[in-house]
């Protein structure tokens, strides 16, 4: 848990973690490159070396559910997050759920505002990215709407991933349909 984290273990963490191991310089200009990596050397050699290693995580196997939770603020508006988890940053796939993210959400002109924004008008907001990372990846969804709607825009929501499963996606966006 959050609380019980102390300003020692950040630290501890911090320490671990970052250093002058994760640093990179850029130097531009007209310069001897070997005086310059002297000169680097000599500033980051009293540094401690922390861990290039990622931490390991467990690898999870295929979802067979999904996964709910609710959380309640002080908010007249209903906001809803779907993740999609996705492999790692290196798989193959991951161009794709890239370019899926920005297809269906990312801008005004794609999928999910097209059809849960301005034509069912069920979302005041909706946007899609994709994260990629070393230890595995996440299409994100997010909207905001009325409470009145939110059940309708989670069930139009569904609707419209189960037909992309399904069916793809098209250059014009239509064959989800």
């Amino acid at each position: 848990k959050i609380a019980g984290v102390t300003r020692q273990m950040m630290h501890d963490y911090y320490l671990r973690r970052y250093g002058a191991m994760r640093c990179h310089f850029l130097v531009t200009g007209d310069i001897n490159t070997d005086m310059a990596a002297e000169f680097l050397s000599n500033k980051l050699a009293a540094f401690t070396r922390g861990n290039l290693l990622e931490p390991a995580l467990l690898q999870p196997g295929n979802q067979a559910f999904a996964v709910r939770r609710r959380s309640v603020f002080a908010d007249p508006l209903t906001r809803m997050a779907v993740g999609i988890r996705a492999p790692e940053a290196a798989d193959k796939i991951t161009p794709a759920l890239d370019l899926l993210g920005g297809i269906i959400g990312g801008s005004d002109s794609p999928l999910l505002p097209r059809e849960l924004l301005y034509g069912k008008e069920l979302a005041m907001a909706v946007d899609s990215e994709f994260d990629g990372c070393t230890f595995g990846s996440v299409l994100g969804i997010s909207a905001v709407c009325e409470p009145r709607k939110a059940a309708a825009l989670e069930k139009n929501l569904a609707q419209l991933l189960k037909k992309i499963r399904s069916n793809g996606i098209t250059k014009n966006n239509q064959k989800y349909v």
